[in-house]
């Protein structure tokens, strides 16, 4: 059986915290984005207005994402 080393490292001046050290607030928009994607998937099945709602909501929600972190 092989043995399992288990060494301390000691941090040094070189090192520093992670980044971000906040992190940005929940958001809606992915659970939007996905609906977009589901319904766009949906849309094989079903009708051609239909995947063109779902591109429209995916815009929107990855416009709505982007603008929510651009201001954050």
């Amino acid at each position: 059986m092989a043995e399992i080393s288990t060494k301390h490292v000691e941090p040094d001046d070189t090192w520093h915290e992670a980044l971000p050290e906040t992190i940005p607030e929940p958001t809606y928009w992915p659970a939007v984005m996905s609906f977009g994607i589901m319904l766009l998937a949906w849309s094989v099945l079903g009708n051609y207005p239909m995947a063109v709602v779902a591109i429209l909501i995916i815009i929107i929600s990855v416009a709505g994402w982007i603008r929510e972190l651009y201001h954050d």
